[in-house]
């Protein structure tokens, strides 16, 4: 197991050497630049070309990009231009909030999709399993960004329940922070909750068609207990591939929702440094969420050994 997390460690190297060439060139290919963006509608040449040379723009790219490889390698994620807060600074204040969205996220989808997915399998063709479907096909077609909106006109402005935007640290004040994450969780978690749910059925349909789960039930095996640690047993695996996967798509997804719900978050971060064109905020932020989602799939193939022992790495 040592060996295999060691190799995975070493083959995403190269991965992310590759992500930040795409990250740091693709950023440039955007209309405008960092000088402009600071600058404003008016400015000279003599002021736009002195600040290119005091960011070191005015240098070719690839030149550009060994220099900020460098850096990175030394731990330096060079300074943001507007605010003049260290990248890795800013990245790590706003990373907690959106590691406890995409949590809130995931436990919604895992603790109300496994079990109505298993519950649509048992009663395959029943009316839990057409609820179950209905409730997978409006989770991957409503947008989370319009579900966000309904939610805040339901909760927050009609009842007065929720507030609609904001954060609250969980270490100052626990209740308002849930009170606060409860909703942007909710819209950011309905699509996955959709997906899980059509694995775990597709999953334990085929799994309750297998012969030891025919024999069990022919043994005598309580149905309760052939189903919870036989059958479901069995069909984790191919579950927590698409929960590791959507958690992996959540970090970077969470734009337009931390937006709406004002969440001070790493997607918000990203945002705005698109925005005005912040360069090196953009490759910080994109960088982090692509080792993200690496260290999910690396913690999800743990997994997968700790639940079937046939699995060797």
């Amino acid at each position: 197991m040592l060996k295999y997390t060691l190799r995975r460690l070493v083959i995403a190297l190269p991965v992310l050497l590759g992500i930040s060439v795409i990250a740091f060139f693709i950023v440039r290919l955007v209309p405008g630049d960092t000088v402009t963006a600071l600058l404003g509608a008016h400015y000279s040449e003599a002021e736009a070309e002195a600040l290119r040379q005091r960011l070191g723009l005015d240098q070719p790219l690839p030149v550009q990009y060994v220099i900020w490889l460098g850096n990175v390698l030394s731990g330096d994620f060079g300074q943001s231009a507007f605010t003049g807060e260290p990248v890795l600074e800013a990245i790590l204040n706003r990373l907690p909030v959106t590691i406890q969205l995409v949590a809130i996220s995931i436990c919604f989808a895992v603790f109300v999709a496994v079990p109505l997915g298993v519950m649509a399998a048992v009663g395959r063709s029943g009316r839990t399993d057409f609820f179950a479907t209905l409730f997978g096909l409006l989770g991957i077609s409503i947008p989370g960004f319009w579900l966000g909106v309904l939610l805040i006109l339901l909760f927050s402005l009609t009842l007065g329940w929720l507030p609609s935007g904001g954060f609250v640290s969980l270490w100052d004040d626990p209740i308002a922070n849930f009170r606060h994450m409860i909703l942007p969780g909710l819209s950011l978690g309905m699509a996955v909750a959709a997906v899980v749910m059509r694995m775990t059925r597709s999953t334990m349909l085929e799994v309750l068609n297998e012969e030891y789960i025919k024999m069990a039930r022919a043994k005598g095996v309580p149905k309760r207990r052939t189903i919870i640690r036989h059958a479901l047993r069995n069909a984790l695996i191919p579950i927590i591939t698409i929960t590791g996967i959507q958690a992996g798509y959540l970090l970077g997804g969470s734009i337009v929702i931390e937006q709406i719900f004002s969440l001070p978050g790493i997607g918000l971060l990203a945002l705005q440094a698109i925005t005005n064109r912040d360069y090196a905020l953009v490759q910080g932020t994109v960088l982090f969420i692509a080792l993200g989602f690496m260290v999910i799939n690396l913690l999800v193939d743990l997994i997968y050994a700790w639940l079937d022992p046939r699995i060797k790495y």
